[in-house]
C-alpha cells in the first residue's frame, strides 16, 4: 500500500498537484489531521516502519511530504520535513538539495551555497554544476 501511495504521490507532484500528493501520503500512513512539517515526517518514518515497509520507504515518504509542502508554498513545514529526513540520513542528497533551494529562495544565498556544496560531497558527478 505505501509503495502504491508513493508512486501516486510522485505522479501527482509531477502533474502539479502537491496538495493531492500530500493527501495521498497522509491517508496511506494515517498521519493525524493537523500534524505537519517535521512532526508529520517523523510520523511517516515511524508508521512506515510499523507497516513493515523497506527501511528506505518511510524516509522517502517523509521526503516526498516535504516536497509537497515546498511546492504548495509552505516553506517552514517543508524545511522541517527535510531536516527530519536529514537527521535520519545525512547523506540524503535530495533533501539537502531542497533545503538549498529553500535557503536560496528565502534570500539566504550563503546557506544555500553551503548546502549545495554538501550535496556535491554526496554526488561528486554533479561538480560541474557550480562552476
Amino acid at each position: 500500500r505505501t509503495h502504491l501511495a508513493r508512486v501516486l504521490a510522485m505522479t501527482l507532484l509531477r502533474l502539479g498537484s502537491p496538495l493531492d500528493a500530500e493527501q495521498t501520503i497522509v491517508d496511506a500512513l494515517g498521519v493525524p489531521r493537523g500534524v505537519t512539517g517535521g512532526e508529520a515526517a517523523r510520523w511517516c518514518r515511524a508508521r512506515g516502519g510499523d507497516a513493515g515497509c523497506s527501511s528506505e520507504a518511510p524516509l522517502e515518504m517523509a521526503f516526498l511530504l516535504g516536497v509537497c509542502y515546498q511546492k504548495s508554498g509552505r516553506t517552514r513545514e517543508a524545511l522541517a520535513a527535510f531536516e527530519e529526513v536529514l537527521r535520519e540520513s545525512e547523506g540524503h542528497w535530495r533533501a539537502r538539495y531542497h533545503t538549498a533551494l529553500l535557503a536560496i529562495g528565502g534570500g539566504r544565498h550563503d546557506e544555500g551555497e553551503a548546502a549545495l556544496r554538501r550535496v556535491l560531497a554526496c554526488q561528486p558527478e554533479h561538480a560541474g554544476s557550480l562552476s
